[in-house]
């Protein structure tokens, strides 16, 4: 049955069915939906991304055709687009109250506690970053231009806890550090081939291995979802009691050959402590952690927000075709 929660999510999929995408779908196997081209329109558009990239706290990553990527000031932008670097805007939930709804109305429609998040790809010609798998879900929405994806229709590993490039170097570190999890490098003859559009979807479950590279020039939309596991609700429920509990000071001129009394007597008291309370917790308790955070309460817009509800247009907007055209203006 389709819940309310399920507006945003299928708005995204139209027209496939979201319960049909989250029972054969989510985390086991990528889809492409292609849309109309204003399919995305009233969600998201070049106005407002240039209107976000005048805010001076902004994060703005440039990569080239490796792993690497710089931090950029939004008035380093479009300096670093010219000289061919592909850009990730990152957060724009942050800056935007139509994707802040968007991105907790469809976390919400799985049930998940997760941290979601917009960002925006910015390409020219040829660009893009090189394959890698991610630690997370994600959807791409093609809001300008075009892109060229190549990718796995399957997970190489279903539960990756960080994102991993395919350079060679990178996955024998990986697979010597965690012989039980060996992950194989993509086999890029038998990798599914699409070229995105305006309106067109794409979903990638996490440990997918794939690549993007820009057609002409690409502004693309994605929205990552982080799910979080047991463990970190579990932190969460008892950090309270532990977190302003320092661990002693040991005075010494190197590694003492054995357990020093002072930290004997803290690790006991601690692992003392965190058995009671563990003993005291009850799934009830989770689920006041699960509920609170699935579904959180609507309040007051933040500061960030708010300003950017009042403001209007922020800075000067760029000529329409700039980011079509990177050797062109200033």
């Amino acid at each position: 049955m389709t819940t309310t929660f399920d507006t945003a999510l299928q708005q995204m999929l139209n027209p496939v069915n979201a319960e049909f995408f989250r029972n054969n779908h989510w985390e086991r196997e990528s889809l492409y939906v292609p849309g109309p081209r204003d399919k995305f329109a009233e969600l998201f558009d070049v106005k407002t991304l240039e209107r976000i990239m005048t805010r001076s706290e902004v994060f703005i990553k440039a990569g080239g055709g490796s792993a690497a990527a710089v931090q950029l000031a939004p008035d380093q932008a479009k300096a670093a687009y010219k000289a061919g670097m592909a850009l990730c805007v990152q957060n724009l939930e942050k800056y935007d109250p139509r994707l802040a709804a968007f991105s907790r109305e469809a976390a919400s429609s799985f049930g998940l506690m997760a941290s979601p998040r917009f960002n925006c790809y910015i390409s020219s010609d040829g660009k893009g970053f090189p394959m890698h798998c991610d630690c997370h879900s994600v959807w791409v929405l093609q809001i300008a231009g075009a892109k060229r994806w190549r990718y796995d229709n399957r997970p190489a590993m279903p539960y990756l806890w960080d994102a991993l490039f395919a350079f060679p170097e990178w996955l024998k570190a990986f697979n010597i550090k965690h012989p039980d999890a060996r992950i194989a490098a993509p086999v890029e003859d038998e990798m599914a081939d699409q070229v995105l559009e305006p309106g067109d979807l794409l979903y990638l479950p996490r440990g997918t291995w794939h690549e993007p590279k820009a057609v002409g020039y690409s502004i693309a939309l994605t929205w990552a979802c982080h799910p979080r596991s047991f463990l970190d609700v579990l932190t969460d429920r008892l950090e309270r009691d532990f977190e302003r509990v320092p661990v002693p000071p040991t005075l010494t001129d190197g590694p003492p050959p054995s357990l020093p009394p002072s930290l004997e007597r803290y690790f006991a008291d601690c692992i003392e402590r965190m058995r009671d309370r563990l003993a005291e917790l009850t799934p009830a308790d989770f689920y006041e952690a699960w509920r609170s955070e699935v579904f959180p309460q609507q309040g007051v817009p933040d500061a960030l927000i708010a300003q950017l509800m009042t403001d209007g247009l922020l800075g000067q907007t760029l000529p329409q075709d700039f980011w079509a055209t990177p050797n062109l203006g200033s």
